[in-house]
């Protein structure tokens, strides 16, 4: 059975955190610029035990802006967007 959960909760399966610096990643692997930002929310449906997720991410561009992304499309920052 699957279940819901939202950033920060307790035994959720995510691979970026709130505050995570993270981009579009492009076809090459590289990060897209112009979809940058910080994550400002998520969440996931998963299965217990099975290891199987999908989490959908909420991210906050520099102008103000959002959008979203599965896991698999974005990739971390090391430096500001």
């Amino acid at each position: 059975m699957s279940r819901m959960t939202r950033l920060g909760d307790p035994g959720a399966p995510f691979r970026f955190q709130k505050g995570d610096r993270v981009a579009w990643r492009r076809f090459d692997g590289s990060p897209d610029s112009v979809h940058a930002g910080v994550v400002v929310d998520a969440v996931c449906e998963f299965q217990p035990g099975i290891g199987t997720y999908r989490a959908a991410y909420l991210v906050q561009r520099n102008d103000g802006s959002y959008f979203g992304a599965d896991a698999g499309s974005l990739v971390r920052l090391s430096t500001p967007p």
